[in-house]
This record gives C-alpha cells, structure tokens and sequence, in this order.
C-alpha cells in the first residue's frame, strides 16, 4: 500500500507529524523501524516536497518526518535504511542516503554501501545528481573514505 496516498491532505500533515514525534522516542522507537521505512520508500516527489522541513540544527537536508525519526535513533535504525540506497527508485536512494548523513559517525556500518551506492550512481545510465550529493554528504559525515569516494566519482 501507499500509506501517504491514502490519506487526505491533513491526514498525511498528521502522519508525517506523527512520525517525526516517534523519533524523540530513541531506542523505545525501535518496532516502528519497520513502518518509518515503508513511509520512505512509498513517499512521491510530490509528498516529498510538501512535507520537507528546512533544516535544523545538526541536520544534513530538509528531512520528512520518517526521515527524522531514522535519524534521530541513529545507529539502531542504520540496518533498515542501508537497503535504501540501493533502491532503483532516485527518492528513496536519496532519503536514504540523508537519513544515513543525519546519523553521521553512529552510520560508519553503512560506509562500505555508500561507497558501493556512490558507484552505481555513478555508472547509472540516468546520473541523479541530487542522490550523488546527499551520498557524498553521507559519506563525509559517517567518516567513511573520503579519498574512495573521489576516486569514484
């Protein structure tokens, strides 16, 4: 299902509300990993734009509310959003991504899949620029090898 599509307007306001609030729950968070991910992969360009938040304090990017939460449990959340950036769809590469930057250092597990990640974006036939960013950012903030990930890209 696409839980966002579903929804009226103020029903996916409240839902990406509600998401962003189970983060500041940290490790008690936890079960709802399962649901924060499928509200990543199911979420459109348009719901994507619409509920992107400007950038706080400590962020890498505007975040979703889902994105929010993934960050804010760090590193127990890094095993659920690592297959993100191996998605064929470019938005949950780059929320993926994001998420991973946003956890910084407590994502150094995922280093090897950005790396990996940041090659096949690179030897995409259709380049997505904005998820080669968000996974250099990514990269850059879990200490990840910085000199590889030139050499990639």
């Amino acid at each position: 299902t696409e839980p966002f599509k579903e929804l009226p307007d103020d029903g996916r306001l409240f839902l990406n509300n509600v998401a962003e609030a189970i983060g500041s729950l940290g490790r008690e968070a936890e079960p709802a990993i399962p649901e924060l991910i499928e509200l990543v992969k199911n979420t459109d360009a348009e719901t994507l734009e619409k509920f992107l938040s400007a950038p706080k304090a400590g962020q890498a990017r505007p975040e979703t509310g889902a994105m929010a939460a993934l960050r804010r449990m760090g590193k127990i959340a890094v095993p659920s959003v690592r297959p993100l950036i191996k998605s064929q769809s470019s938005l949950v590469r780059y929320q993926g991504a994001s998420i991973l930057a946003g956890i910084g250092t407590e994502a150094s597990d995922a280093r090897d899949d950005i790396l990996a990640a940041l090659e096949a974006e690179r030897n995409s036939p259709r380049l997505v620029f904005y998820c080669l960013d968000a996974l250099v950012v990514a990269l850059i903030r879990t200490k990840g090898d910085v000199d590889k990930g030139v050499g990639i890209i």
